[in-house]
């Protein structure tokens, strides 16, 4: 198979149990394709004594504070133009939303083919293309309905694996939480449209049933809300007493 994208993953204190590795190699995944990232030597020197260098193609380390930080030391080490799938280290499945010929039936079920793995991120960067922009998939806020009703384009949810076609924007490493939500809102300011990929979604493993994570407190959303708010009020309308809580003020092609 002909490379297409680099698969990278930012990972943080998991050299023992690197879940996104063990579903990429279950998928079939050429190890050459995958790069992963730390931001200590400590982190370094676990994982390569865990093994987890023969497992990719390579382990790149540089000092960082936050997730942020990591995944900009993976955008940095390829050129312009690259396409890049960011994946959470995590990720126990990539699910897809099954529905029954009659529409009645919806569930999420896990995809156990490597090409269509690979078929999903094609369609995610063509997508991207067609509306002018250059990622995919990227998490906005929290959507605790996510995992039971699957994608909708116009609400922007939670995904853990996410591409984009490497260029000069770069995540905002002030933030140390939810710090995608920001990198999201200034490409839809700069190109003018976000792009999820409908049906599809990625199981973490600390999730529980509705796709929430227990350290998402009221207070974090709260916080995160008023970031959104100041930074980029004229795109979004957030209502924090909905479980949708941000959608876009005006449709896009």
């Amino acid at each position: 198979m002909k490379q297409e994208f680099q698969f990278c993953i930012p990972s943080y204190k998991r050299a023992d149990r690197q879940k996104t590795l063990d579903l990429l190699e279950r998928l079939s995944i050429p190890k050459e394709w995958i790069t992963l990232s730390v931001q200590t030597m400590q982190d370094l020197q676990d994982y390569k004594r865990a093994g987890v260098g023969k497992r990719v193609n390579q382990i790149l380390y540089r000092e960082g504070e936050n997730v942020s930080d990591n995944m900009n030391t993976l955008l940095d080490a390829f050129p312009k133009g690259e396409r890049i799938v960011i994946l959470e280290d995590d990720i126990k499945d990539i699910l897809r939303l099954s529905i029954s010929p009659d529409g009645k039936h919806r569930k999420l079920i896990p995809v156990t083919d490597g090409e269509q793995f690979l078929k999903i991120c094609r369609n995610g960067f063509a997508t991207a293309k067609l509306n002018g922009t250059v990622a995919f998939g990227l998490n906005l806020f929290s959507n605790a309905m996510f995992m039971r009703k699957g994608y909708h384009k116009r609400k922007l949810c939670d995904t853990a694996f996410y591409g984009m076609v490497n260029s000069d924007l770069r995540f905002d490493r002030n933030l140390s939480l939810f710090q995608d939500t920001d990198m999201c809102l200034r490409i839809i300011k700069r190109y003018g449209a976000f792009i999820s990929i409908e049906g599809y979604c990625a199981k973490h493993e600390r999730q529980v049933e509705g796709g929430c994570y227990s350290f998402w407190t009221k207070k974090n959303m709260d916080d995160m809300a008023e970031i959104i708010r100041k930074k980029h009020g004229e795109l979004v309308d957030i209502d924090m007493s909905r479980i949708n809580l941000i959608t876009l003020k005006r449709s896009r092609k």
